[in-house]
């Protein structure tokens, strides 16, 4: 048992896969790498759909191209060494999951990103760049291993090495710089395009063995997991025209008589557009439920999938 799983999982030499090897499929460690990246343009959508709703097209098209690049560039150069390189072992498996951590990490940055660039002062990407640098070490780390175990693409191992370690750097002072909008761009862009010249520079010293086929496999099935969070969207948006942005408040009455019954004022409306409120899913002007929730201060429970507003008061401060 021991010998079997030393020989299947054990350490092994980054020294190439066979490019021409049968039956080469994405492993269950790839697909779940897959989904962290879906989570990340899960997240960059969100917000690109937030700031859309409010008119600010510009901010929420720019941050979100921003996202889908780190999230992107970290997926293609982590998926192609895979092809050429993947031991499936507990070193690989490692890396692979500090560059999930990563993607996580990334994704956590993201709101502070878009707000700061729809304030329009200081970009603040200091969390993604966090996550995206931890992605990228995690990779630059197996190109040394690949340094060390393949003489053949050792000079093409060193090269992604110096490529993506100085473009960390650079990443990392654009930053720490507390850059503004305009600088921050132009950082960003001479950046990107440092990034993409890399593998080119890399491939031209000795070509890595990826293997076609799989890394035909690895795009499809992501395009497949992204449009499948595009299809839950849809479908969410064509049932909240259907059956209404949310339900009736009926949900929460007998929470509200629980409160009621303990002293504690309680109303349970229907917020506009919801229940019984009148036409489903329709408001007049954004914002309007934000004023709708501007009253004098009892305890108000809604059912709906707005983040919730409590605003308590107990029936005895109150004057009769």
């Amino acid at each position: 048992m021991s010998s079997h799983y030393a020989a299947t999982h054990g350490r092994r030499r980054f020294s190439g896969r066979d490019p021409s090897e049968s039956h080469r499929a994405s492993t269950p460690l790839e697909l779940l790498y897959d989904l962290t990246i879906v989570v990340a343009f899960g997240t960059a959508a969100d917000e690109l759909a937030h700031y859309v709703a409010d008119d600010h097209i510009a901010v929420g098209i720019a941050g979100f191209l921003f996202a889908s690049f780190a999230v992107s560039w970290a997926w293609l150069n982590y998926s192609w060494f895979a092809s050429a390189y993947d031991t499936d072992d507990w070193v690989f498996r490692l890396a692979t999951m500090v560059q999930m951590a990563g993607v996580i990490v990334l994704s956590l940055g993201l709101p502070q990103m878009f707000s700061s660039l729809d304030d329009g002062g200081v970009i603040d990407n200091r969390v993604m760049v966090g996550g995206y640098v931890i992605m990228r070490v995690a990779l630059l780390f197996l190109w040394w291993q690949v340094s060390l175990h393949d003489p053949e693409r050792r000079r093409t191992a060193r090269s992604y090495m110096f490529s993506i370690g100085t473009a960390q750097v650079g990443w990392v002072a654009c930053a720490v710089l507390d850059l503004t909008v305009v600088p921050a761009f132009i950082c960003f862009t001479g950046l990107i395009l440092y990034e993409l010249a890399g593998p080119f520079r890399a491939e031209r010293n000795a070509g890595t063995p990826w293997h076609p086929h799989h890394i035909a496999e690895r795009y499809g099935l992501l395009v497949i997991i992204t449009l499948g969070e595009g299809i839950l969207g849809t479908v969410a948006s064509i049932n909240a025209v259907v059956h209404g942005s949310s339900g009736s408040s009926i949900a929460v009455h007998a929470l509200a008589n629980g409160l009621a019954e303990r002293g504690v004022e309680t109303y349970a409306p229907d917020t506009r557009g919801h229940g019984a409120s009148g036409t489903r899913g329709d408001i007049s002007y954004l914002g309007q439920l934000e004023d709708d929730l501007a009253h004098d201060g009892q305890l108000h429970l809604r059912r709906n999938r707005m983040p919730a507003i409590v605003l308590p008061r107990r029936a005895d401060r109150e004057p009769q």
